[in-house]
């Protein structure tokens, strides 16, 4: 006989964590690809623009986007941008291409959010690298910096966003 439980106390509830308990919040690969899946318009969830559009106001705090556009947005996991380089996520349509790079325990690499910001603003003047990492931390001078060291990515065209604070409050909301 199963005995009737008590209800979870609110701290319990919202320490809950899906991806913990599946053993995957650590594989960069598979939370790219359920982020990616969220963003998608197209994607399994089959909620359209929601999650997308959700995102832009919640996380990105970006409001200049109507529906129409977001429903021809593309969101693209693994976007090759030359053969050494891949943007972890791309959201992308005529107007924008924001290029999110993921770091759980990846090692940056020399030049990467430099060579990404280049890339995507041949799309979109106005773009920005969203940086995604578990702590908030900015990405370092090492990946900033052109492999020459001749330029370097200013910090205000990166935005920086937590799982935690961000995507966890995002998702919950």
């Amino acid at each position: 006989k199963i005995k009737s439980q008590e209800p979870m106390p609110e701290h319990s509830k919202s320490n809950y964590n899906i991806f913990r308990i599946l053993e995957v919040a650590e594989k960069e690969v598979v939370m790219c690809r359920f982020l990616a899946d969220l963003l998608n318009p197209e994607g399994q969830h089959g909620c359209g623009i929601l999650f997308l559009k959700s995102f832009f106001n919640d996380v990105l705090r970006e409001n200049r986007v109507s529906d129409t556009l977001l429903a021809h947005t593309d969101v693209i996991k693994e976007f090759a941008i030359d053969h050494e380089r891949r943007i972890d996520i791309v959201i992308c349509n005529t107007h924008f291409f924001i290029p999110i790079e993921v770091k759980i325990y990846a090692k940056e690499q020399k030049g990467q959010c430099y060579d990404y910001f280049e890339y995507a603003k041949k799309f979109d003047e106005h773009t920005r690298i969203v940086y995604l990492t578990r702590f908030g931390n900015e990405p370092t001078e090492y990946s900033r910096k052109s492999k020459n060291g001749a330029d370097i990515l200013p910090r205000d065209k990166i935005k920086c966003i937590l799982w935690d604070r961000d995507i966890s409050k995002w998702l919950t909301a």
